[in-house]
This record gives C-alpha cells, sequence and structure tokens, in this order.
C-alpha cells in the first residue's frame, strides 16, 4: 500500500491504518478486514489504487 499511496503508513487510532493525510470520517474510504491471512493482495492494492486516484482527484480539484 505504501508503493501505492506513495506515503508511510500511519496508525489512526487503535485498529486503523492510513497513508497520507485524509483520514475517512465517513466509512466509505474503509476496508474491514477480519483475519489478514484472507487477503488477497494483488485485489486489495487495486482496491487501494483506485480509492486513492479517487479521493487525491477530489480534493485537489477542490
Amino acid at each position: 500500500m505504501r508503493q501505492v499511496a506513495g506515503a508511510e503508513p500511519v496508525m489512526w487510532g487503535p485498529s486503523m491504518i492510513g497513508f497520507g493525510h485524509l483520514p475517512s470520517t465517513t466509512g466509505k474510504g474503509c476496508v474491514y478486514v477480519k483475519r489478514l491471512d484472507a487477503i488477497d493482495l494483488g485485489v486489495l492494492s487495486e482496491l487501494v489504487e483506485r480509492a486513492w486516484e479517487t479521493n487525491h482527484r477530489e480534493t485537489d480539484a477542490d
């Protein structure tokens, strides 16, 4: 995720990891994971890449 975001991971509270400076306050940018060993890293990377591009396109337009 570091490669996609170009930012270091940051702990936002006891259980949320974020990248950059845009913490989600609505939950729409969150991925909830119960078991780390069940994650398909390719799919997760694609989700993060799309979300990062969408969120930064919206903030760059402001």
